[in-house]
């Protein structure tokens, strides 16, 4: 087993820990540890990594669920318990981890090169880089159904107060204005999330110091909006009844057929 310290993945070239393509490299067991999500892509790759090359066994292991995701990683880490590569968050949650000096230094991989800089700044710390992106990006914002809309003539709103006056007309027609799914945790963050346009307008350097730990939620107005918005969309009840076993799946279902 190799094991000196981990190295994290956040990983399209995953076998970032080898030298150029692993064709030197002698027999070895190698263990990754997926969020369940990547699980069926990071097979796929190691399948397609290992053809041809004897001795060498590579196994993707399902990781902790988001609800335990951080204090798991951070006990695995801290007891040798973590696979040779992980996949994990980049930007605070990496700096974390980091700070214990438990990772690998990828800096010298020549894929490094072309990786977007911004990428590479949020799995960096004391001028070297930690990890290579896995998969695509991800885009969050509000949804809206088209044909609801058209129906109640109503427009995209471009302000919270519109948006609360949409709603508002949604609920007087006996529908439900916000669909939320709070079965998977980390969906349950969604609706904050998509107010950060908002945010950076009024706190334009809240995502670097929130990332380098000079700023949080609680502590910038802006920031703190975006929750009070979801409980004054809870307290005008323009919420889903059932948001607490909702899954995403389900929920965009519902959004889609305009429940």
């Amino acid at each position: 087993m190799l094991r000196t310290r981990a190295v994290a993945l956040a990983a399209l070239c995953m076998f970032a820990a080898w030298a150029g393509d692993g064709a030197g490299l002698r027999a070895a067991d190698l263990r990754i540890v997926s969020s369940t999500g990547h699980v069926p892509l990071l097979r796929r790759l190691v399948d397609a990594w290992a053809a041809g090359r004897e001795g060498i066994t590579a196994e993707v292991r399902p990781g902790p669920k988001q609800i335990s995701r951080e204090t798991e990683i951070d006990l695995r880490l801290s007891t040798g318990g973590m696979g040779d590569l992980f996949t994990y968050s980049a930007g605070a949650l990496f700096r974390a981890i980091q700070s214990r000096g438990r990772l690998v230094d990828l800096t010298w991989l020549p894929l490094q090169r072309r990786v977007d800089p911004a990428f590479r700044a949020v799995v960096s710390a004391d001028g070297r880089i930690f990890g290579v992106p896995l998969g695509g990006a991800s885009v969050g914002g509000i949804l809206y159904n088209r044909r609801l809309y058209a129906e109640l003539g109503l427009t995209e709103p471009e302000s919270w107060a519109r948006f609360m006056e949409n709603n508002r007309k949604i609920a007087a027609a006996g529908r439900i204005p916000v669909m939320q799914t709070y079965a998977s945790p980390w969906t349950s963050q969604m609706l904050v999330l998509a107010d950060y346009y908002n945010v950076s307008r009024s706190a334009p350097d809240f995502a670097t110091d929130l990332v380098a730990r000079r700023a949080s939620f609680a502590g910038t107005p802006a920031a703190l909006r975006s929750f009070a918005r979801v409980e004054e969309l809870r307290r005008a009840g323009f919420l889903n009844a059932d948001r607490g076993e909702l899954g995403l799946e389900d929920g965009l279902a519902a959004l889609a057929d305009g429940r």
